[in-house]
């Protein structure tokens, strides 16, 4: 399984899909099947959640220090089906 990153150039918004291959009988060939992670029902969302670890610095004038370490960061990331095909639509009419 991966990620795969599409992004538009035209609004700034970067999709975020999991794809994972498998074999294709029929066609005899490999094939990947792409999902959009967690759908909650309630609010009609696709979502998509990772923890990242960035470094962290912090300048402490009174003691005159800095701070360095390593945090933790959850990136949650939300699709919407229906926000989607309404921006498919705008783009080709501004095409």
């Amino acid at each position: 399984m991966s990620l795969v990153y599409v992004a538009s150039k035209k609004n700034g918004i970067t999709y975020v899909y999991e794809s994972t291959n498998y074999w294709d009988k029929e066609k005899k060939q490999s094939r990947s099947k792409r999902t959009r992670g967690n759908y909650h029902a309630n609010y009609q969302l696709h979502c998509h959640t990772t923890m990242t670890e960035w470094n962290y610095s912090q300048k402490r004038p009174y003691k005159g220090d800095v701070i360095k370490d390593k945090r933790r960061m959850y990136l949650h990331i939300y699709y919407s089906g229906e926000k989607a095909i309404a921006q498919a639509e705008k783009d080709i009419r501004t095409i």
